[in-house]
């Protein structure tokens, strides 16, 4: 039987374990393209396997995956010739291919240039192997390793390899979303809606449209728009039921703060809302999440503001976590003290809120946190329940979905969360990845629901500087 031709051959990608420990959704990013999977690479995800590194918990749940794969063959009973479809994983997304593991039939004669030791010569010569297998011969193997020195030789040795590279830079709103939809100039041409004012507020009520999810932003430029900005009170195969969302640019301010881009001006809508719960701000370094979840709280919390006093104090939710390997060691005094060195970020914010010179309100700053803000810790939560409290979660991309769930269960009458997180600086000490933090967990379960809100803020405004490495260096 004649071969297909090389530029209509299908591909068969080789994974090296290095692969999967860097992103285990590899495994979904080979378009229509093959999986193998090698034993040695089993092996090394279990010797690997313990540990709080990025790297142990990606083998984890690449293991886990292919754990997921092994079950959907024994379920459909799939001999092992055949490969598994991964469009059976519930993580497929656009993935059509197959995976294959390798099985006996696999011809593997080691190389005798090769210490027989090493996992990366098993590895190709079992590539060797494929090369004579039969069922492959329509297959242009390609091995995948972020190893240069595994690459060298298998270009030595007359195989074909690559570098994987994709998902090197890491934005929240791919897995997340952005909380806000733009729609497209003329949406509102034709379109049968209705416009109803309820208790001074402008509601729109426009056909089913998938694109609209209940708890998010709906904006639009069109001249011809109803509205400029519109939060999502349900969408249903009804109808869809937005709101307007008024800026806060010129007239309205919170704690004195004015909106510099209008995703600002959305967060600070929603967090300003006691219809809304449950806030969450996920997105840049500088982009305002901590100033303005800060502000808010005390727009709604200190005398002296243009509204009333919603909540009785301000919780700041703490965890002792540190960036990197190095521990802080023993810090004296009591709960207040020990949890200063993670207050930082919020005495930060607080110096813009009081400056003496550009202050945005006139009420003495030690006063007003010795009186509305409390620095909690997280590991003492349990059996708590905190009534009229609004309750600031930072660094969320840290926490586990137990600690999500384990704070947001304290919330009792009148009581609102703000969550703030940013998945590109998950920390190599958190036993969490991008899609197994507090943060992704929570976004995933009440996305669509009441209550709730979410907005990704994409500009980072602390600097000029602070901007340009946000873009430059924000590193998977």
């Amino acid at each position: 039987m004649p071969k297909t031709p090389a530029a209509d051959r299908k591909k068969l990608f080789v994974l090296d374990t290095n692969v999967l420990m860097h992103n285990p959704l590899s495994l979904f990013h080979f378009q229509d393209n093959d999986i193998f999977i090698c034993l040695p690479v089993i092996e090394e995800l279990d010797n690997n396997k313990k540990g709080g590194t990025m790297a142990q918990r990606h083998a984890r749940m690449s293991a886990n995956s292919l754990d997921q794969f092994r079950a959907i063959a024994v379920r459909e009973k799939l001999p092992a010739t055949a490969g598994i479809s991964i469009t059976e994983h519930e993580r497929a997304g656009d993935a059509t291919g197959k995976i294959f593991f390798q099985d006996v039939r696999v011809r593997v004669s080691l190389l005798e240039c090769f210490d027989e030791r090493k996992k990366d010569n098993l590895i190709l010569s079992i590539v060797d192997g494929l090369q004579k297998e039969a069922r492959f011969q329509d297959h242009k193997i390609i091995v995948v390793s972020m190893d240069t020195n595994f690459r060298i030789k298998c270009g030595l040795l007359g195989f074909v390899a690559e570098e994987y590279s994709t998902g090197a830079v890491f934005d929240d709103s791919v897995l997340l979303g952005s909380g806000v939809e733009e729609l497209p100039i003329g949406y509102f041409q034709g379109l049968d809606f209705r416009t109803e004012n309820i208790n001074s507020i402008e509601h729109y009520f426009l056909p089913p449209d998938p694109r609209f999810l209940t708890g998010n932003f709906a904006i639009s430029a069109d001249p011809g728009a109803p509205f400029k900005r519109a939060f999502v009170l349900s969408s249903t195969e009804v109808g869809v039921e937005l709101v307007t969302v008024w800026s806060y640019s010129n007239g309205h301010r919170v704690f004195g703060l004015k909106e510099k881009n209008l995703r600002q001006g959305l967060a600070m809508w929603a967090l300003m809302n006691p219809e809304i719960d449950i806030v969450v701000l996920n997105g840049l370094p500088g982009s305002g999440k901590t100033l303005l979840s800060l502000a808010a709280g005390l727009e709604q919390t200190a005398e002296g503001g243009d509204r009333p006093e919603r909540y009785d104090e301000i919780n700041i939710m703490l965890s002792q976590d540190v960036v990197g390997r190095k521990e802080l060691g023993f810090l004296p005094g009591d709960v207040g003290d020990k949890l200063k060195p993670w207050m930082a970020p919020y005495a930060d914010s607080l110096d813009v809120l009081f400056d003496p010179d550009d202050g945005v309100r006139n009420v003495t700053r030690k006063a007003t946190e010795e009186a509305y803000i409390t620095s909690e810790a997280i590991a003492h939560e349990r059996g708590r329940t905190r009534h009229r409290r609004y309750v600031i979660v930072g660094e969320a991309q840290n926490r586990t979905p137990q600690d999500i769930e384990l704070l947001i269960t304290r919330a009792g009458k009148g009581t609102k969360f703000v969550i703030e997180g940013n998945l590109a600086q998950i920390d190599e000490t958190a036993y969490v990845s991008e899609h197994t933090s507090g943060l992704s967990f929570l976004i995933s379960r009440f996305r669509g629901t009441t209550r709730f809100a979410h907005i990704t803020l994409e500009k980072s405004e602390r600097s000029p500087l602070s901007e340009k490495a946000s873009q430059l260096l924000a590193m998977k």
